[in-house]
């Protein structure tokens, strides 16, 4: 059971991380690791010992004790800087590196065929999907106010990860289309005046994909717009990455542009 500290705890470090854009899934998520911690040692009485031997105690994957990590390195940073503990029990605990994710973007052929399939809202949710490579929170949010149209055409105003702004063009029936909402694009079915949330766009797309998901659509766009481009950070951009490093996971190399890049150094 959660003690009423600890409570207090999580709450202040929660709302100083809103305050600064953390996303809400990142807080929900680093919070359910430090309600977990908290259970076992009072946040600010934790030691270098009390932290590694959590962390050692679970046998987590190298992505969990990622997270894990990240969730007690925030809140303790947040506790030594506001003068709430004198020293910092994760200061030297070292995120664990993550392998770098093998691309995998939708077959051309699935989304060809879901799309034949589909039809009203659905068809166009994987229209805008596949156009843009938005992630599904960013689907759920779409607005017809975030329309915009300039001179060389339509627009989308994206708030993704950190509330952090970008713009990304979209087809031209595509921006038509969401004007014509007149409110959000993927309005909830339960509550009146909201939009859908990220999960159930989430299980909408992978329904009609039979199995592939928003994320992999989001590779079948990154994909398909370096091949196109060969500018990763024009990718980077679209795809609201804070780092090419990230884009790179996404981007599936064509074996053509392989062949033809190892062709240059054949010496016969």
């Amino acid at each position: 059971m959660i003690r009423p500290m600890n409570d207090a705890a999580l709450l202040a470090w929660s709302r100083h991380m809103g305050a600064i854009g953390e996303a809400p899934s990142t807080l929900y998520l680093y919070g359910r690791y430090l309600s977990r911690f908290f259970a076992h040692v009072a946040p600010y009485a934790a030691t270098v010992d009390d932290v590694e031997g959590w962390i050692a105690a679970h046998d987590w994957s190298a992505a969990t004790r990622r997270s894990a990590v990240g969730a007690l390195r925030s809140f303790y940073r947040w506790a030594h800087d506001r003068g709430r503990i004198l020293s910092d029990p994760t200061a030297a605990l070292k995120r664990p590196r993550m392998p770098r994710p093998t691309p995998k973007p939708t077959p051309d052929d699935v989304l060809k065929a879901a799309l034949v399939a589909s039809s009203g809202d659905d068809r166009w949710l994987l229209r805008i999907a596949a156009d843009t490579g938005l992630r599904r929170s960013e689907l759920a949010r779409i607005h017809s106010r975030d329309v915009e149209h300039h001179g060389d055409g339509y627009w989308l105003r994206v708030v993704g990860k950190g509330s952090a702004v970008r713009l990304v063009p979209i087809p031209e029936d595509v921006g038509v289309w969401i004007r014509q909402r007149e409110g959000w694009a993927f309005p909830s079915a339960r509550v009146p005046g909201e939009h859908v949330g990220g999960d159930c766009i989430g299980k909408r797309i992978k329904r009609l994909l039979g199995g592939y998901s928003a994320h992999t659509l989001r590779h079948y766009f990154a994909t398909t717009t370096y091949q196109s481009t060969g500018d990763i950070y024009a990718t980077q951009h679209l795809l609201g990455h804070a780092s090419p490093v990230t884009t790179q996971g996404y981007v599936m190399e064509s074996p053509i542009r392989l062949r033809q890049a190892a062709a240059t150094a054949w010496v016969a």
